[in-house]
C-alpha cells in the first residue's frame, strides 16, 4: 500500500509542478509580449518626436529652395557659401542638373563618419552656364553665378 500511495503522490506532484510551470510560462510570455509592445510604442513616440523636432528646425522645402540661409545676392552675382572644412576635396561632388545644384560630401575615419547632401534651385535671372565653384584653403565652398544683364528694349547694344 505504501508503494501505491507514494506513486500517487508523485503523480499528483508531477501534475502540480507541470501546472505551475505552465502558469509561470504563460505569465512570462504575457510579460514578454507587453515588453515588446512597450518597446514598439517607445519607438513610435521617438520617431514622432524626432519628426516634430526636425520640422521646427527646417524651412518648408519651397522656401528653402528659393533662398537658403547662406544665399547672397548682389547686382552682379548670386552666391552660396558652405563650410566644407570637415571634408577632403576628393570626397566632394558638385553637380548642376535641371536648374538645381546638388552638393554631396562625405568624411569617414576609424571613429566617425559624416555625410551631407544639399540641393538648391538656381534663380532664373542668372547665367546658369557660368556657375563657378571655389574652395578656399580654410574649407569654405563658394558657388557663384553672374546675374543676367537685361538691356532695355529702347537701348542699342554696343559690341
Amino acid at each position: 500500500m505504501s508503494s501505491s500511495r507514494s506513486s500517487s503522490i508523485s503523480e499528483g506532484s508531477k501534475r502540480s509542478i507541470s501546472q505551475e510551470f505552465l502558469n509561470m510560462r504563460n505569465k512570462c510570455a504575457r510579460r514578454v509580449d507587453q515588453l515588446e509592445n512597450d518597446v514598439l510604442q517607445c519607438c513610435r513616440d521617438l520617431k514622432k518626436q524626432y519628426k516634430e523636432e526636425t520640422k521646427e528646425k527646417t524651412f518648408p522645402r519651397s522656401e528653402y529652395l528659393e533662398k537658403p540661409a547662406n544665399y547672397v545676392e548682389t547686382d552682379k552675382f548670386v552666391s552660396w557659401h558652405y563650410d566644407m572644412s570637415e571634408f577632403p576635396v576628393e570626397n566632394m561632388c558638385i553637380q548642376l542638373k535641371n536648374g538645381r545644384v546638388h552638393i554631396s560630401a562625405y568624411f569617414k575615419d576609424d571613429t566617425q563618419s559624416l555625410d551631407i547632401k544639399r540641393e538648391f534651385l538656381i534663380p532664373d535671372h542668372v547665367e546658369k552656364s557660368k556657375l563657378t565653384a571655389r574652395l578656399t584653403p580654410n574649407g569654405i565652398l563658394t558657388l557663384s553665378v553672374p546675374v543676367k544683364i537685361v538691356q532695355p528694349d529702347d537701348q542699342e547694344v554696343k559690341n
